[in-house]
């Protein structure tokens, strides 16, 4: 297996979003719990399964590049493997970052926010995303 170059990993907002949503689904579950004297469990549900679904996307790496592809997985389950010869552009824009690359034959693209990642991740995907398109050009 090969060894990644460079991994770019979730921020710290990222990271604790769904623990922070969790979280006060659970607090009003109980809130309304003891103002009705039932159980409610629709919160409750959301905010366990939310706290889930955080604790197993808080390692994950959201970039890993390789010398001939590079892997872009924003949650758990989810994975997209692109190879460099593929990478058509890419753009930074205030909010967010768009990763256009061919996918067999057609146009397809990656939608991140920039909130996700810290801004010196930012400038890291940025300049690695530039290698990549010049080193393809200039073969």
């Amino acid at each position: 297996m090969e060894t990644a170059i460079k991994e770019i990993g979730l921020s710290w907002k990222g990271r604790n979003k769904s623990f922070m949503v969790g979280g006060i689904m659970i607090l009003g579950s109980i809130i309304l719990s003891a103002s009705f004297n039932r159980i409610v469990l629709m919160p409750l549900v959301f905010g366990i399964v939310s706290i889930v679904i955080g604790s197993l996307t808080a390692g994950t790496k959201i970039f890993k590049f390789y010398p001939k592809h590079f892997v872009f997985q924003p949650s758990a389950v989810h994975k997209r493997l692109i190879l460099n010869d593929d990478l058509v552009s890419f753009e930074v824009e205030n909010r967010k970052i768009t990763i256009h690359y061919n996918d067999a034959g057609s146009n397809k693209k990656i939608k991140i926010l920039k909130e996700v990642i810290t801004q010196e991740d930012v400038d890291v995907l940025r300049n690695t995303l530039n290698e990549i398109i010049v080193n393809r050009v200039g073969e």
